[in-house]
């Protein structure tokens, strides 16, 4: 590759289109599986939902883009508009982003990315679920496990049943009372056999673990 254009050259990209962001997002879409890829974890903030910076790939069914927030997003849902989506759709232009949007349960377009479910009690904002969030399908057929763990008092590795994850692959979502922990800052994936999370803190006695592996 290079800057330099030897020959007065006109680059195609297929078929006899001209190489360009359009043409190139076009023949992206369905190479890379659309969904979350990292981040994306959501906090409580009175009537705001707090959503950290994440690493996406989405589109609008033709195009389909990388995008990647570098800042917390805050969105305001209500009991009625509680699922929580990242929205695409392409326009030709340079700076033409995608939005945060709170819909009904079910409400989401067939290209949105589903964050999270938010759960309400007396029309404020009580818990967050990621039941639904949108994991990219990289070979895997969905969560094959979810396992329950009551903490003990200052417990900082927890074992797994069963068959264990792989680590490095996203393959395993942790929780404590609801909220997202963020492997590597919260905790540790098991490198030898899957089967153990390792916190960097020690939980509080009674705290409900939740672990997804996701396959």
């Amino acid at each position: 590759m290079s800057t330099v254009n030897i020959g007065n050259q006109l680059v195609h990209w297929n078929y006899h289109k001209l190489l360009s962001s359009e043409n190139m997002n076009m023949r992206w879409s369905g190479i890379m599986p659309t969904g979350i890829y990292s981040g994306g974890a959501c906090t409580i903030d009175g009537s705001n939902i707090n959503i950290d910076p994440l690493l996406v790939e989405i589109g609008d069914g033709t195009r389909q883009v990388r995008i990647e927030t570098q800042a917390v997003v805050a969105v305001t849902p209500d009991s009625t508009n509680r699922r929580i989506v990242m929205r695409y759709t392409y326009q030709e232009q340079e700076d033409w982003y995608a939005e945060f949007v709170c819909v009904p349960i079910g409400g989401q377009t067939a290209y949105d990315l589903i964050i999270a479910d938010v759960s309400f009690a007396a029309g404020v904002p009580v818990g967050i679920s990621y039941r639904y969030t949108s994991i990219p399908n990289i070979g895997r057929v969905g969560i094959t496990r979810e396992e329950f763990i009551i903490a003990v008092e200052n417990q900082t590795v927890l074992t797994l049943t069963g068959q264990g994850y792989f680590s490095g692959l996203n393959q395993l979502w942790v929780f404590v009372n609801g909220v997202k922990q963020r492997v590597d800052i919260d905790y540790a994936e098991d490198s030898v056999n899957g089967l153990t999370v390792i916190f960097s803190a020690g939980l509080t006695i009674g705290d409900v673990v939740e672990c997804l592996i996701i396959r």
